[in-house]
């Protein structure tokens, strides 16, 4: 194979400037990449807890995510109702990972949907529902009905012994 002084040339200099690229790139290179490829993927779903009745505090937890080697996932939390447990809306200014059921929600269920976010986007789980999370009434019984209702028995039980 022959080649011409100008032809030679041409592969030496291109042979030389690939040479010193790979060593460029060899000497800025990292000693480890941490290249994020997609969204989170949720592994564990966020678990529900507390007593679905109006007035008390319920909450959830954010779940277990794959977050695909991104060092700066966030995680936000958004409470929501529905009727008949297919068609859910969003309860406003709920989202937080605990909530107050309000009385306007007795009758409806409940659920957190959690979404966590990182450079190549999002993804959003819902809470597992124990049971239904139908909301009840829950009406606490403050100290002095409990004294009235002891009150109650003991004259019931002293009418029942004469």
């Amino acid at each position: 194979m022959s080649f011409n002084r100008g032809e030679a040339r041409r592969r030496v200099a291109t042979s030389l400037v690939a040479a010193l690229a790979l060593t460029f790139i060899a000497w800025v290179a990292p000693t480890s990449w941490a290249v994020v490829t997609a969204a989170p993927v949720n592994t564990v779903l966020p678990v529900f807890s507390g007593t679905a009745a109006a007035g008390q505090t319920v909450s959830v937890t954010s779940g277990t995510w794959d977050d695909k080697d991104d060092a700066s996932p966030t995680t936000a939390y958004q409470w929501q109702e529905s009727s008949d447990g297919i068609t859910w809306s969003s309860v406003s200014g709920a989202n937080s990972s605990s909530f107050v059921i309000p009385i306007s929600d007795i009758g409806k269920k409940i659920r957190a949907q959690v979404t966590r976010t990182n450079t190549q986007g999002s993804t959003s789980a819902n809470s597992i529902l124990t049971a239904t999370q139908r909301v009840q009434v829950r009406c606490p019984l403050t100290e002095q009905s409990q004294q009235a209702m002891a009150v109650r028995r003991a004259i019931y039980n002293l009418m029942q012994v004469n």
